[in-house]
């Protein structure tokens, strides 16, 4: 038998619990993202109380001076910039889908409540992707009204099968997406069991299965931006053409909320909005622990956010008529985006929209749970808002 002393004994005792401290803490440093991101913590008056408070340093920036637009012509030159820098040209496509398939079955939809049919569409670009949406039909009576829905990084838009039959339960049909190289979008690399799309660059043979891999293919001719707003132009081009809904209204949360603020920036064919638990301005998020938890390609690309920020997407997508953008976080969001914030920006933006005689912009604070998504209250917003005029 091995005897120590009891010195030694404290020591190793101390030893232990010193190294186990430290690996708490290397963890918590290095690898914040899996101590607590991928959580949803209980709330209580102790943890309540910091989504309550202002950062000390929100003071430092005025964001009415980060608006670079003060007229209508400011919005237009505005938003031919941005159409020149994602299609190379200057104005929205007008091509329509490379294939159209009525009445497509999708088994896992069999049993959704509220359904007529779906039809599936399906737009190519470059690189070898492809989107696919589907265009839900409702089988209450029409309401004539449309709704895109964007899904967002956890995959494909059946993840929202509950929300798209609560709008299909109202009347509403709904054309939903998900976001590139996800979903349906994928495509399998391989025997590998991986997904994604095999790309020539100048880094070699390289595989598109994240969206950050878009950084590798960007060049003066090209930016992968496109993947994410032209399926929705063009699938809107099949709609007019075939249909003759009175409104289209747009929303998704997350990175689906993160292109319904850039598209509806883009295109005034979309009347309502609401983005969702989807972005902040960066003086917000480079302050708080969004940028911690890590980043994707289109939230960090710098190309796209020297030409606009935030504060004129929202209010691109808010002017016009019969316009109005109302976005939604959720006050204690385990994600991104929670707090108070938006209550730097809610009013300048506004007050900006108001002052080009067009359209209205607010921000709905979700307090009614604390995960990252769609909830029953902000539906119900989103809703009332769809029947107002």
């Amino acid at each position: 038998m091995i005897k120590i002393s009891l010195k030694t004994a404290l020591f190793l005792i101390l030893f232990f619990l010193l190294g186990s401290l430290a690996g708490y803490f290397v963890n918590l440093l290095f690898f914040p993202a899996e101590s607590s991101a991928l959580t949803t913590p209980e709330l209580n008056e102790g943890n309540r109380s910091s989504y309550n408070s202002p950062l000390s340093n929100w003071n430092l920036t005025d964001p009415s001076k980060l608006i670079t637009i003060s007229t209508p012509r400011d919005i237009d030159t505005k938003r031919k910039q941005l159409i020149q820098f994602i299609w190379k040209t200057d104005h929205l496509p007008t091509t329509l889908p490379d294939r159209i398939e009525k009445d497509f079955v999708d088994l896992r939809y069999k049993n959704m409540k509220y359904l007529k049919r779906i039809d599936k569409i399906t737009v190519r670009m470059e690189l070898g992707l492809k989107s696919i949406a589907y265009h839900f039909k409702s089988s209450k009576p029409s309401k004539n009204k449309l709704v895109v829905y964007h899904h967002e990084h956890s995959g494909d838009f059946i993840y929202a099968y509950s929300l798209i039959d609560s709008f299909l339960k109202e009347g509403y049909d709904v054309l939903a997406f998900s976001m590139p190289l996800l979903g349906l979008n994928s495509e399998p690399i391989g025997d590998t069991g991986r997904f994604g799309n095999l790309v020539n660059t100048s880094y070699g043979t390289l595989a598109l299965a994240d969206h950050n891999a878009f950084f590798f293919v960007d060049n003066a001719t090209f930016t992968s931006i496109k993947f994410y707003v032209h399926p929705v132009a063009v699938a809107l081009n099949y709609i007019e053409e075939q249909y003759t809904y009175e409104s289209i209204v747009m929303l998704g949360y997350s990175g689906g909320g993160w292109t319904t603020t850039l598209y509806t920036a883009l295109d005034p064919r979309i009347q309502k909005s609401y983005p969702t638990a989807s972005s902040q301005p960066f003086y917000l998020v480079s302050n708080d622990y969004d940028f911690v938890m890590g980043a994707d390609y289109e939230t960090i690309n710098s190309a796209l956010y020297h030409i606009v920020d935030f504060l004129d997407l929202y209010l691109m997508g808010s002017y016009g008529e019969n316009r109005s953008q109302i976005q939604i976080l959720n006050k204690y969001d385990p994600c991104c985006f929670a707090g108070v914030g938006y209550k730097t920006y809610e009013d300048v933006v506004s007050d900006r929209v108001k002052s080009l005689g067009n359209g209205s912009f607010s921000v709905f604070s979700d307090d009614s749970h604390n995960e990252h998504k769609i909830s029953d209250v902000a539906l119900q917003v989103i809703l009332e808002d769809m029947e107002r005029n």
